[in-house]
């Protein structure tokens, strides 16, 4: 028995792989897989807000930006009063002789000995001829001519404002702190504030940009204020050396 089962093993083997086969093959159509497919109805689109139309209304700025911004200069040591209304750039020449008087007599009290007064006198007698020498000059060129001057002044924000120690503009004109605020392309209210020093003949002798005081300057703004900084003049003084300021600039949008 076991001989003939040796004997046919691969016969057996062989019909027994093809009963599978067979077998499995018979089988295949009845198997089936059944999947739900869930229709997709929905759509896919875009959503966008309504867009808010810009008007007056809903545009809101800071009081520093929404203010008008004249273009004048502005000693901030002036202590005329001030007014949005009846204002004037200027001094008038009543005030501005009676503060170079004030300085004369404090600089009279304060020298010591008569030989130190006299000095003092005689370079305030030089002073007068030459502020009156300089003004015959220029009494022909309607810019360099200080206005009529009044008691107030602008109370609101100025393109240039400057601080020199009650110290004014050369002649009591304030057309010699120059105004650069229109030169450069800035999409912005740009402020540019420069540290000066001014010698006692009231010409600029350092213009430096003050980095940390000023808002969003570029390269022109910086540049044009230093140069108009350094072409501006202040009074005369006859003593006290090198005198420290600051001239603020502010640069208009376009």
């Amino acid at each position: 028995m076991l001989e003939a089962l040796d004997r046919y093993k691969y016969g057996l083997l062989t019909v027994l792989a093809v009963f599978l086969i067979l077998f499995i093959w018979t089988q295949m159509d009845k198997i089936r897989f059944e999947f739900e497919i869930v229709p997709f109805t929905k759509t896919g689109r875009i959503e966008t807000k309504e867009e808010i139309k810009l008007t007056p209304d809903n545009i809101h700025l800071s009081d520093k930006y929404a203010q008008d911004v004249l273009n004048m200069a502005d000693n901030v040591s002036d202590g005329r009063k001030t007014s949005t209304d009846d204002y004037y750039e200027n001094q008038t020449p009543e005030q501005a002789a009676k503060s170079i008087a004030d300085l004369e007599n404090e600089m009279k009290r304060d020298a010591g000995g008569a030989k130190e007064r006299a000095r003092l006198e005689g370079l305030i007698a030089d002073r007068k001829a030459h502020q009156q020498a300089l003004l015959d000059k220029i009494k022909n060129n309607p810019k360099l001519v200080p206005n009529k001057g009044g008691a107030k002044k602008y109370a609101g924000q100025t393109m240039v404002s400057f601080d020199l120690g009650g110290r004014d503009a050369y002649q009591n004109n304030k057309w010699f702190v120059r105004n650069p605020g229109y030169k450069c392309d800035n999409s912005s209210r740009v402020t540019v504030i420069v540290d000066i020093i001014v010698g006692n003949d009231g010409y600029v002798t350092s213009a430096v940009y003050n980095s940390a005081k000023s808002s969003g300057a570029s390269s022109c703004e910086i540049n044009s204020a230093l140069t108009y900084a350094k072409k501006s003049r202040f009074m005369y003084k006859a003593s006290g050396g090198n005198q420290s300021g600051w001239i603020s600039y502010i640069f208009m949008p376009k």
